[in-house]
C-alpha cells in the first residue's frame, strides 16, 4: 500500500522518510509536522511527541490496514560506518524554536540534523572535518529520560568553533550543556559579542580539553551536584568557574547575553 492511499496527507518524500500532516484528533496541524520512516514504517509527530507503528496508527484512526512485518521495535541508537548528517530540517527547527530560539540566522554552523532526522545534532569537528556528533533526541524518541543524547562517530573533547577562536584570538567560554552552548553562541551572534561558546559535552568532560585552552578561559556549569563538582575541579586546575542561578539552556537569550558580558568583563 502506498502512503497516499492510507488517507494521510503526504506533502513530500525523500529516500529516507515522507512528511505528512498529523491525523491525530485534537491536533490542528496547519503545517505538516509528522514523518513516516521508510525503513521501519514508524510514524512520528514532532508536535504531539507521538511515535507508533504506522499500522497501529491507521487501525486506531480507522483509516485501513497496512501490512508490514516488524522484525523488532524501532531503536533510536545511531550507527554508521561514516559520519552522515544533513542541514537542519523543518522538524529540527521546530524543536529548536520550542527551546527558546526564534531567529534562525543566528544559529552556528556546528548544529545540524542527523541522517535519520530524529533529533538535533551537535557536530564534533576540527579543521573542517567532522569526526562525529551527539544528538539530542526529539521527545518522541526518548525511551528513558536518562538517555536523551546518543553519539554518532567519535567524540572530541569539545564542540564549537574552538579552532577559529584560537586562530583569531577570540574570547572562549566553555559551557557544560549542548543547548546551553547553543544559546550562548546564538546570543553572542545576535548581540555581536566577541565570544566563541565551546561545549565540554557534559560536566564529566574529557580532561584533554584543559590542554587546549589557557587559564584565562572561564567555565560555566549548572548549579547541581555534578556542576558544582566540575567547577571545583577546574578551579583547582587554575581556571575560573561560573555557576549562574539558572541553567543557561533555560535562561532567556537576552539574559544569556548579559551573563556573557559580565563574564568577559570580569
Amino acid at each position: 500500500m502506498r502512503y497516499g492511499e492510507t488517507g494521510l496527507r503526504i506533502t513530500s518524500s525523500n529516500p529516507r522518510y515522507s512528511v505528512c500532516h498529523c491525523p491525530l484528533p485534537g491536533h490542528s496541524d496547519t503545517h505538516a509536522s509528522s514523518v513516516i520512516y521508510h525503513d521501519n514504517n514508524m510514524f512520528v509527530c514532532f508536535r504531539c511527541h507521538v511515535r507508533m507503528p504506522l499500522e497501529q496508527l491507521l487501525k486506531e484512526l480507522g483509516l485501513g490496514d497496512f501490512d508490514f512485518e516488524r522484525v523488532e521495535d524501532f531503536n533510536p541508537v545511531l550507527f554508521s560506518e561514516e559520519i552522515k548528517y544533513q542541514p537542519l530540517t523543518k522538524e529540527a527547527l521546530l524543536y529548536i524554536e520550542s527551546r527558546g530560539f526564534s531567529e534562525f540566522e543566528y544559529l552556528p554552523q556546528w548544529v545540524a540534523s542527523p541522517q535519520k532526522n530524529n533529533g538535533v545534532a551537535f557536530l564534533f569537528q576540527n579543521n573542517r572535518r567532522v569526526f562525529g556528533y551527539q544528538t539530542r533526541l526529539f521527545p518522541a524518541f526518548v525511551k528513558k529520560e536518562t538517555v536523551r543524547y546518543v553519539l554518532e562517530g567519535r567524540r572530541l573533547p569539545w564542540f564549537g568553533d574552538l579552532g577559529h577562536a584560537l586562530q583569531f584570538g577570540i574570547k572562549v567560554i566553555v559551557f557544560e550543556k549542548a543547548f546551553g552552548t547553543l544559546k550562548a553562541q546564538y546570543a553572542a551572534n545576535k548581540y555581536g559579542l566577541p565570544v566563541t561558546a565551546v561545549c565540554s559535552a557534559g560536566s564529566n568532560f574529557q580532561r584533554a580539553l584543559l590542554d587546549l585552552v589557557d587559564l584565562n578561559v572561564p567555565f560555566v556549569f549548572d548549579n547541581d551536584v555534578a556542576g558544582r563538582s566540575a567547577a571545583d575541579f577546574v578551579k583547582k586546575q587554575g581556571y575560573r568557574a561560573w555557576i549562574p542561578k539558572l541553567p543557561i539552556d533555560d535562561t532567556p537569550v537576552d539574559n544569556v547575553a548579559r551573563i556573557i558580558e559580565k563574564i568577559i568583563g570580569s
